[in-house]
């Protein structure tokens, strides 16, 4: 079983290396479009998550709808290749889109 667990983390060590290598290797316009799609990903992720913010009446929900999107957002983040710098960004687009999706309040 320990085997299997570390051949699992290997795989997933080595995906992650294969992905970082391509994103090294991209265009400057590649990555320019890569960042952009994340970023619109992360911002129209919370835009529902806003809007059901707004109507949670208990707090325990409010901080479930808050962070309902963040393992999406980190798992693109990771797999595309992108390193931390990029962070700031989609944290940005997260907030963006919380605070629109609450004015929307459909």
């Amino acid at each position: 079983i320990i085997a299997v667990k570390i051949w699992g983390f290997y795989e997933i060590y080595l995906t992650i290396a294969t992905h970082v290598r391509y994103f090294l290797l991209m265009t400057p316009e590649a990555k320019i479009a890569l960042v952009a799609g994340l970023f619109s990903l992360s911002f129209m992720l919370n835009l529902p998550m806003g809007m059901l913010r707004v109507r949670a009446g208990n707090f325990g929900m409010k901080l479930f709808y808050i962070h309902a999107a963040i393992p999406v957002i980190y798992y693109g983040r990771l797999f595309s290749g992108l390193d931390f710098r990029y962070i700031p960004v989609f944290i940005a687009a997260a907030v963006l889109g919380q605070i629109w999706g609450g004015r929307m309040g459909l």
